[in-house]
């Protein structure tokens, strides 16, 4: 391969990491998701998940990949237009 289209390559890979970087909205929807699945009953009864995730966790936008942590620790990965959770603790 030619360097120009390593180069272009380069390009083009950091250009699709920049416009398809998840928001803050994403990584809600996929934290509510995880969840919901993971503890059935209490995302069944509590009410407001989406503030309270928003109210609870810092979201980071490193521009070509995204974050969300909650007192340091990560909570949530994106980049790609894909969002990885780790999860949120719960000690009920």
């Amino acid at each position: 391969m030619k360097t120009s289209s390593k180069i272009i390559a380069v390009i083009v890979l950091l250009v699709a990491l920049l416009l398809l970087k998840p928001s803050s909205e994403r990584h809600n929807a996929e934290i509510i998701a995880d969840f919901k699945n993971k503890n059935e009953l209490l995302g069944a009864i509590i009410p407001a998940k989406k503030q309270i995730v928003e109210n609870v966790t810092t979201f980071h936008d490193y521009y070509l990949f995204s974050a969300k942590t909650l007192d340091g620790s990560l909570v949530s990965f994106g980049a790609l237009g894909f969002v990885y959770v780790k999860g949120l603790e719960t000690d009920l």
